[in-house]
This record gives C-alpha cells, sequence and structure tokens, in this order.
C-alpha cells in the first residue's frame, strides 16, 4: 500500500494527464484488496437523535419531531433502500393527538419494514436519579405504547445518549420483555476507556442481558470514520459486519439527501466494505449475529418476576389473579458498579469507573 501511494505523480507544472494515470495504475495494484473488503459489511439505519427537553422550548420539541419525520418519509419515497429507527413513544404519542396523518405514514411504514420503533422506554430519560418505580413506569408505558400502535413490544432499550445507568436495569429491562441494552455514552470516558463493543451486563439479581455499544450518532457517512469504527468492531467482536447510524441528531433531523448520495457511491466502491442499509424486518443485528456466531459467555439467569402482556398491566404493578393483590416491581436502583462478561475477555466489575476481576 505504501508503495503503491508512493508512485502517484504528483502534479507539477500543471501535468494533470501524468497524475491521472498514476491514480489509474495505482487503482489497478489495490483491486488485489477488494474481495478482503467486501466480505465485511456495515449496515447503515438512519437515525435522528432528538432531546426532548435541552435548550429549547417543548413547542419546538414537538416542531423538530414533525419536520424530521416528514424528512424522513419524504426522503423514503425517493431512496427506497433507506431505513430508519426512532425511539420515544412520547414523540409518537404526541404525533397521533396533534398530527395524525403523519403517524399513520409513519405506521405504514413500520408495517412495510422501512421504520423500526427501537425504543423499550416512554423516553430516553435520566437513568440516575430516579428510584425504582419511575424506571418500571418508563418501561411499562413504553412497552404498552409500542404494542398498541405498532404490534410488538420494542427488543430494545435504545439510550445512546442518557448519562449513566443505574444497576438494577438488566432485571427490569429483562422483565420488561427487552433482550438489548444499546448505548453509545460507555464510550465517552477519555480515562478509563469502556473496553467492549458487544458484552453481557449483569444485573444486581443476576439477571443478565445482552449490551451494544453503538457507534456515534450525529455522524454522516464519511468513509474513513466508518472504516475506522468497522476497524474497531471487528477487533473488539471478531465479527465482520457493523452498524453505522447516519442522520443529523440532537435537534433531529435524520439523514440528508446529500448522505444518501453518498451511501450510493460508497457502495459501488470496490475499495470499501459492503454498504447496505439494514431491513427493519429483519431480526435486530445482534440476533442476526448471535445466531451465526458463538453466544456471549452470559450467566444463565432468569429475572425474579416478569412483566405481563403490557396490555394487560396495571401502571401500578403485576396484578396476581389468583390472589387479587398486586406487586410493584420496584426493586431498590444501585448505580455504584456493574458486572460484564464479554467475548474474548475475563468478567469484570466496574466499580467507580475502576475495572477489578470478579
Amino acid at each position: 500500500m505504501v508503495d503503491a501511494l508512493g508512485r502517484i505523480a504528483w502534479p507539477q507544472g500543471g501535468d494533470r494527464a501524468q497524475f491521472n494515470q498514476s491514480l489509474t495504475r495505482l487503482r489497478e495494484s489495490l483491486q488485489e484488496f477488494t474481495p478482503w473488503l467486501k466480505q465485511r459489511t456495515i449496515h447503515c439505519l438512519g437515525h435522528a437523535h432528538l432531546d426532548l427537553a435541552w435548550l429549547w422550548p417543548i413547542a419546538e420539541t414537538w416542531d423538530a419531531a414533525q419536520r424530521t419525520f416528514e424528512s424522513v418519509l419524504a426522503l423514503q419515497a425517493d431512496f427506497p433502500e433507506l431505513t430508519f429507527t426512532h425511539s420515544s413513544p412520547a414523540l409518537f404519542h404526541w404525533l397521533e393527538a396533534h398530527r395524525p396523518e403523519l403517524f399513520q405514514a409513519i405506521q405504514r411504514q413500520v408495517k412495510a419494514g422501512g421504520w423500526a420503533i427501537d425504543a423499550g422506554l416512554w423516553v430516553e430519560p435520566d437513568l440516575n436519579l430516579p428510584g425504582g418505580e419511575a424506571l418500571v413506569r418508563q418501561i411499562l408505558y413504553g412497552q404498552r405504547y409500542c404494542a398498541e400502535k405498532f404490534g410488538q413490544v420494542s427488543a430494545v432499550a435504545w439510550l445512546p445518549d442518557t448519562f449513566g445507568f443505574s444497576w438494577q436495569l438488566p432485571q427490569l429491562l429483562t422483565q420488561g420483555g427487552i433482550r438489548y441494552f444499546a448505548t453509545q455514552k460507555l464510550g465517552w470516558n477519555d480515562t478509563n476507556p469502556f473496553p467492549h463493543h458487544l458484552f453481557a451486563w449483569q444485573g444486581l439479581d443476576g439477571t443478565a442481558i445482552t449490551g451494544v455499544t453503538l457507534p456515534p450518532i450525529g455522524t454522516d457517512i464519511e468513509p474513513v470514520d466508518m472504516a475506522q469504527y468497522a476497524c474497531q468492531w471487528e477487533a473488539s467482536t471478531e465479527w465482520q459486519e457493523c452498524l453505522w447510524l447516519p442522520g443529523v441528531g440532537d435537534h433531529g433531523g435524520g439523514p440528508t439527501r446529500n448522505m444518501l448520495l453518498k451511501a450510493r457511491r460508497w457502495a459501488k466502491s470496490p475499495f470499501f466494505p459492503t454498504l447496505t442499509f439494514w431491513p427493519c424486518r429483519a431480526p435486530y443485528l445482534t440476533d442476526y449475529w448471535l445466531g451465526q456466531n458463538p453466544p456471549l459467555r452470559m450467566k444463565a439467569s432468569q429475572p425474579k418476576s416478569k412483566i405481563q402482556n403490557p396490555k394487560s398491566l396495571s401502571p401500578f404493578g403485576t396484578t396476581n389473579s389468583t390472589s387479587n393483590s398486586t406487586e410493584a416491581a420496584t426493586p431498590p436502583t444501585a448505580t455504584r458498579s456493574f458486572t460484564i462478561a464479554a467475548a474474548k475477555t475475563p468478567c469484570f466489575r466496574l466499580n467507580y469507573g475502576r475495572p477489578w476481576p470478579c
């Protein structure tokens, strides 16, 4: 590679023809790498992170959501390959009440497989301060709404931008029918970098949930950034397929036309991994991986209680049909430490930012 790059005839004195010829020779000399590159796949999934409450009034949140979702639907008409995901059933609830035609169009896209509702919780909440009851209600209301309006509960707790996670979450998420915990915030530590991209997070009661370190959010179709992330993912997991989340974020926005045009161009390049958009009808990406590869080394465990069908839930807990009593699924929360077991790595308990072997 270095030798091939060294033979480029950089234009001196305006000799553009010689420069172009050297680029052609370089392209020909690199063709041998194409099969190796194409064995790897980057799955794109459009995304638009939207903070419900940050630097603007709530009225602007609703407006940003409407503009974002209308933009995605318009782009999907011109770019049928585009798939998109969003969390926060609270946004869809507002659309249902105030923009019913837009909400119905989203429902049709979900049914057609072009749109995923990766929610799991009512919003993407703070998970440090709320108590157990508040966390249970986040899951309950989010899953119940997804089941009623989109025909299924969410398999994913989509929490890319949440600052910190209660140790009780694996148990509560699993009780709510959620199989995956997904965030990219663990990668924000500049002192003790989180070492895993795909791992098992074991909660306080022993319940384990599969954790996924998401790629950065608010990103473009930038081939260098995408290739670097794909290399990091493969080095960590030994798997040659990864996810990428193109789309403007924080204040909504989502994928742009320019991003999608660039994706089409790079998909045709012989010097870039296979580039596709992930079909939302397919199993969740980790379902696909775990179905084809050895499973994560997770301790077998079952939650001590299990949230029932979201449609039959009381907002105050799970109803016992034999005794007519109500058990609130509100175990104490803890935020001090959590245990993970990841492929190729020993089990660690991360306590106050310092890794200690179990």
